[in-house]
């Protein structure tokens, strides 16, 4: 029966300290409106492919560009380039970001996309002669 005491005693005394140096949160907070920002996308020429508006939002602080897609249409934005061009970069307040960079936010902001045209390379058709493997020339 003593083993059993001193194991019990010895377990409250874990949880006791524990549950003395459980941090307290004084005053805790919901996040209120001014705790986060609206981001607008202004397209630019481009298209928006989604089912609601592209806005966003965020808590104020540090915010992530979008990544650069390796297609037309950005399948994570929901956003096609216009016919002739390629995503460049971003515009916020009239500086240029590029893509994956991050801004900081404090108020509604912005993201104005910024394309670049597509150079078209010709193609040209070559053909060479060379022997097969195995037989003479």
């Amino acid at each position: 029966m003593n083993k059993f005491i001193r194991n019990f005693t010895l377990a409250f005394a874990l949880i006791f300290t524990l549950m003395l140096f459980q941090p307290v949160i004084v005053n805790a907070k919901e996040p209120s409106s001014s705790d986060t920002v609206t981001i607008t996308y202004d397209l630019n020429g481009g298209t928006y492919t989604g089912d609601s508006t592209p806005n966003e939002v965020v808590p104020v602080g540090t915010f992530e560009l979008p990544l650069r897609p390796e297609m037309p249409v950005d399948i994570r934005y929901n956003v096609l380039s216009p016919e002739g061009k390629w995503y460049d970069a971003f515009e916020v307040d009239g500086i240029r970001y590029e893509f994956g960079e991050e801004i900081e936010v404090t108020e509604d902001t912005t993201i104005k996309y910024l394309w670049k045209d597509i150079i078209w390379i010709h193609r040209i058709d070559l053909t060479l002669e060379a022997p097969i493997v195995g037989t003479e020339v």
